[in-house]
C-alpha cells in the first residue's frame, strides 16, 4: 500500500509539470554602428519542460516549444521510468522575434 501511495504522488506531482514550466535567464542582445541605424534586439532564454509518455507511446527527440511569443527547439536532457510511464525533461534556447512575456 505504501508503494501504491508512493506511485500516485510521483504521478500527481509530475502531472503537474505536464504541460511544462519554463525556467531559465533572458538574454537581450543589441547591436547598433550609427545613431540614425535600426536598433536590432533579440531576445533568448533557456527553457525546461517535462512531459510524461505511456511505456508504448513513441517519445519524440525533439518537440517545439512556442509559449508567450517565446519560441524554438527542445530536445532531450533527462528520461525517468516509473512502473508505466516515462518522464522525459526537454530543454533548450528559446528566442522572442518581438514582444513576449517575461518569465
Amino acid at each position: 500500500m505504501n508503494n501504491l501511495k508512493g506511485f500516485l504522488s510521483v504521478i500527481v506531482i509530475m502531472s503537474a509539470f505536464w504541460v511544462g514550466f519554463p525556467i531559465g535567464s533572458s538574454n537581450v542582445v543589441a547591436s547598433t554602428a550609427n545613431t540614425n541605424d535600426v536598433i536590432e534586439v533579440q531576445q533568448t532564454r533557456t527553457v525546461t519542460v517535462t512531459r510524461a509518455y505511456q511505456v508504448n507511446q513513441p517519445i519524440p527527440r525533439t518537440i517545439e516549444y512556442n509559449s508567450g511569443g517565446w519560441r524554438g527547439t527542445l530536445t532531450i536532457a533527462h528520461q525517468q521510468s516509473a512502473i508505466d510511464i516515462i518522464f522525459v525533461t526537454y530543454s533548450g534556447t528559446v528566442s522572442c522575434p518581438g514582444t513576449c512575456v517575461m518569465p
